[in-house]
């Protein structure tokens, strides 16, 4: 039998699509806000409620997507735009259940074509692995993508 839905939040955004990972009972839901904002829910008692855990808004993320890793830190990767960044990519880990995140700019000075899937799409694949974030541009000219398998 399913239990009625939970509301996780009134202001969400397309900006990032929902996503969610689950250890056990503990879920955790990612959703972007409008205009930019990325905010990570946790629940602890299988999705019947949540709570806010990140609110990682200082850097304007947009379509973010996010990892659980096997020592139960989050990594978020996210598209940036700030003064400093104009478009790049970057990614925010947060070690288990802490909202302090460690920062790092994966790459700046991106350029994001009108034609979403032309060969200069430099800013075309994120990736979410067991272990973390995957980004691949295709700065080269050469869309490539690859994945690997860490072992058990």
């Amino acid at each position: 039998m399913w239990t009625p839905p939970a509301k996780i939040a009134a202001s969400a955004s397309l900006l990032s699509m929902p996503a969610c990972v689950r250890r056990g009972a503990e879920v955790w839901v990612l959703h972007g806000t409008a205009p930019t904002g990325v905010h990570v829910l946790h629940s602890a008692d299988g999705g019947a409620s949540f709570t806010n855990l990140i609110a990682l808004t200082d850097v304007n993320p947009t379509y973010a997507s996010f990892a659980l890793r096997a020592d139960g830190t989050l990594d978020i990767g996210y598209y940036q735009t700030t003064a400093e960044v104009p478009f790049g990519f970057a990614h925010s880990t947060f070690a288990s259940g802490s909202a302090t995140s460690a920062y790092q700019l994966i790459r700046k000075d991106m350029t994001y074509p009108h034609q979403r899937f032309s060969s200069i799409d430099v800013g075309d694949y994120v990736g979410v692995i067991a272990s973390g974030i995957a980004f691949t541009d295709n700065t080269s000219g050469t869309s490539h993508i690859a994945f690997f398998r860490t072992p058990k």
